[in-house]
């Protein structure tokens, strides 16, 4: 008979409080909460009744919280094993010693899973001091008892570039995988770590809206990075401007027929090119980019990875801060645009600049001593010229 299985959540009672623990999302700050022994009674018959239902077999993941905290949590395991349903623990590695774990095994627990979420200091961010080692050191307790002891990562972008290295760190304490799609085996005699990370979904922090949203109602989310198609580069994203069209986007714009819902803000960002597809780019190279649809026909800045137009995306050589390049391109470009391309400037023309205090005074005051000071009208070079063919300028200046 094929099992089904249960994710079974017994208490919140916990020796740590990881940042993405389900249990405290978004910061509720609930009260701790534990079933009772008859509601585990309750919920375990009706388990049963489904799998007869479905003609299936029980087979039960204990978790919590850290299960093993609960006041009934060997009397719970007492009545599985009389039961003869198989089931796995998924708990800290807090409260385990060897006599735990010689209990466990003769309970037939079938195996014992931890969290490692990166190497020491990542992991031991996401949890706790010291969480990292106990967990290394509790595996070793845990096969002696003849146990199977599981690792389970949560990958996201602050620990996927360490995920080869904590599979070769768990795999010395005598610890196996299993990689989708393919076998079990250690690490050391079965390389399979280029397989699994490429079959492995990475995820980025964004910013998406699809109606009218105050600035205390703008969240950060999840969602898959980008897949890169031709014609459009794939960027991580370092820095980025905030800019008042964004708030009228925020504000009144994204109920427009013309942007697409829903939709990543940001019209502009400086960062790394991470994939350059078909395009003239190579990896890692620094670029800004800005305007041509940024956030508005398509996703936008507001994300660490942004998908962009290869030729809205130039190259830059600059010893700035991210942060500070961050501030030059769409407020120069905005300052090249007004001067050059709207109002025709040519050398000897006398310029007032309101506000000349202001960044965009500052960057219209540069641009204009430097374009103008040598030629009747010079349009410039490299990037802004760039930028003039793709026609930026026609669609926000």
């Amino acid at each position: 008979m094929a099992p089904f299985a249960f994710q079974w959540h017994i208490t919140d009672a916990c020796d740590q409080r990881c940042k993405h623990c389900y249990i405290f999302a978004e910061n509720n700050f609930k009260a701790l909460d534990s079933m009772s022994f008859d509601q585990m009674l309750t919920t375990l018959d009706n388990c049963e009744e489904f799998c007869r239902t479905f003609k299936r077999r029980p087979l039960f993941y204990i978790t919590g919280g850290d299960p093993i905290l609960h006041r009934d949590f060997w009397a719970l395991l007492d009545v599985l094993h009389k039961k003869n349903y198989p089931f796995t623990v998924m708990g800290n590695p807090f409260h385990l010693d060897d006599d735990v774990c010689r209990q466990l095994k003769s309970l037939d627990c079938r195996k014992y899973q931890m969290s490692l979420d990166g190497l020491r200091d990542t992991h031991d961010f996401f949890r706790k001091a010291g969480s990292f080692d106990t967990t290394l050191e509790k595996i070793s307790v845990i096969n002696r008892a003849g146990l199977r002891s599981v690792i389970m990562t949560t990958v996201s972008a602050r620990n996927v570039d360490e995920i080869p290295a904590l599979i070769d760190v768990v795999a010395q304490q005598l610890a196996c995988r299993r990689v989708p799609d393919s076998r079990v085996g250690n690490v050391f005699n079965d390389r399979l770590t280029a397989l699994w990370l490429d079959q492995m979904e990475a995820y980025r922090d964004f910013v998406i809206i699809d109606k009218i949203t105050k600035a205390e109602d703008v969240a950060l989310s999840e969602c898959p990075i980008p897949t890169v198609e031709p014609g459009r580069v794939l960027v991580r994203v370092k820095a980025f401007g905030l800019n008042h069209s964004e708030q009228i986007l925020r504000l009144e714009e994204i109920n427009q027929l013309y942007i697409r819902k829903p939709i990543i803000p940001g019209i502009e960002c400086v960062g790394e090119i991470v994939d350059a597809s078909d395009s003239h780019f190579a990896v890692g190279q620094k670029v800004v980019a800005m305007m041509g649809g940024m956030g508005r026909s398509f996703n936008g800045s507001y994300a660490e990875y942004a998908l962009l137009p290869a030729h809205h995306v130039f190259a830059v050589e600059s010893d700035l801060t991210w942060e500070e390049l961050a501030a030059i391109p769409e407020t120069y470009f905005t300052a090249w645009g007004s001067l050059l391309e709207c109002l025709h400037l040519k050398a000897g023309d006398r310029l007032l600049i309101r506000g000349a205090t202001s960044a965009l005074g500052y960057a219209a005051i540069h641009r204009a001593q430097s374009d103008l000071r040598h030629s009747e009208r010079r349009v410039p070079d490299g990037i802004l010229q760039q930028l003039s063919d793709a026609t930026c300028r026609r669609r926000y200046i």
